[in-house]
């Protein structure tokens, strides 16, 4: 995956969200096994302790809510600093 930063080496711009409370997001990457194959998710979180913190609440609670069909979200949401 060329196109992930990992958490430690080159120092590379990163997006960045600003969430209601004007704090700065950083988008974060998991990775998972699945039907022998790796497969990854994308998850805002403000740190990478956030970041560890939600994984643990998802083992605890994740659940299907259900499909998304149509992603609003403007892509301006998104800055390259």
């Amino acid at each position: 995956m060329d196109n992930v930063y990992p958490l430690l080496g080159v120092q590379r711009p990163q997006p960045l969200l600003i969430d209601h409370n004007g704090r700065e997001m950083k988008l974060f990457v998991y990775s998972y096994r699945y039907a022998d194959k790796e497969w990854s998710i994308e998850l805002w979180a403000w740190s990478r302790r956030d970041a560890k913190r939600r994984v643990r609440a998802m083992r605890r609670s994740l659940r299907l809510d259900g499909m998304v069909h149509c992603n609003d979200v403007p892509l301006a949401a998104v800055v390259h600093p």
